[in-house]
């Protein structure tokens, strides 16, 4: 089940209304979320008609009710409720409590979800705000989780260095909890923050510890790795060191491959590493190899279709006009 559903309901004397949360359970469960919305709005009327306006069983209900609007899709409606569960949060735990952050939280990953990015960034530093004033040590990890994704929030916002304060004082946190797993995400945010604004050896470096990290803790055939590996390739190609580059990009495309063993890799993802691969052999003279990828992305043209290659080549070839002739004349000669 969710974790947002039926977290720290009460039992009472109220066997409809229990009735009716467990059985909108059942349905959330199963994935039929139009008969839990159902169950739940039964649940909470009656809730309504004997209980008090903020008993804990109406809050997590109205809180049933606006997760399973999102998992709908609907969301300004789960706005909606999820801003009426922050208002009797409030007036029952008060602004300074975990549950009101936590909630508010969600609104955030809501209008992120939305594109909303401005409203979510709002929310975010609310909940980081009210996360500092806790200043218990089992909060430190909510803190950290937020700061991520604020930091994530400025750097899709193109905000690299605001992006870059909140990723730090993240990873400082968990550097001193120790949870590798958050450590390696971190990291390799900070390394697209660095790669943005073309400060590469600090990219490779984020990168790469980020690479042994997830190494740590995923192994070494995780679709992650690739990605990881990718973003190194794309750096060390970036700075001219192509043997390295190179060495990334086909371990990236083994790990893709390997990974998706048994549903074929990603037509999309697979043509973007071919792509890099051919343009180090190009610079390295290496016809044969040239040859033997464009042979290759010929048989994605007949999976994702003609255009896309074409689109991701001419994209490719409009930053880097001198790969474009190298490439095109082994076009001509294959």
């Amino acid at each position: 089940m969710n974790d947002w559903i039926s977290e720290k309901y009460t039992p009472t004397n109220n066997n409809d209304a229990t009735m009716f949360n467990n059985l909108g359970n059942n349905h959330f469960d199963q994935g039929n979320f139009d008969e839990a919305i159902d169950a739940y709005y039964h649940g909470l009327e009656i809730e309504r008609r004997k209980l008090e306006p903020t008993h804990q069983n109406i809050i997590v209900t109205l809180s049933n009710i606006s997760e399973t609007y999102r998992q709908l899709g609907d969301f300004e409606l789960a706005i909606e409720t999820y801003i009426q569960v922050l208002v009797l949060q409030r007036e029952k735990f008060g602004v300074l409590h975990p549950e009101t952050a936590k909630t508010l939280h969600v609104i955030g990953l809501i209008h992120d979800q939305m594109g909303n990015l401005p409203y979510a960034l709002e929310c975010i530093e609310c909940v980081i705000s009210l996360q500092r004033n806790f200043n218990c040590k089992p909060e430190q990890r909510n803190l950290s989780t937020s700061l991520t994704h604020a930091g994530c929030i400025f750097f899709r916002m193109n905000m690299i260095y605001a992006a870059l304060k909140y990723l730090h004082e993240a990873l400082l946190i968990e550097r001193n909890r120790g949870d590798i797993e958050d450590m390696a995400f971190i990291l390799y945010n900070m390394g697209l923050c660095y790669q943005a604004k073309g400060s590469l050896k600090s990219a490779i470096r984020c990168y790469t510890e980020s690479l042994e990290l997830e190494i740590r803790t995923i192994g070494k055939d995780h679709k992650d790795i690739s990605a990881t590996m990718f973003k190194l390739g794309e750096v060390y190609s970036a700075v001219g060191q192509f043997d390295e580059a190179l060495l990334f990009f086909q371990n990236a495309l083994g790990v893709g491959r390997k990974q998706e063993k048994n549903k074929k890799m990603d037509s999309v993802t697979e043509s973007r590493i071919l792509i890099e691969i051919g343009y180090i052999h190009c610079y390295q003279g290496d016809v044969s190899s040239v040859r033997g990828i464009l042979g290759e992305l010929a048989v994605m043209e007949k999976e994702i279709g003609l255009s896309q290659v074409n689109m991701m080549l001419y994209g490719s070839f409009k930053h880097h006009p001198c790969r474009a002739g190298i490439w095109l004349l082994q076009l001509k000669t294959t």
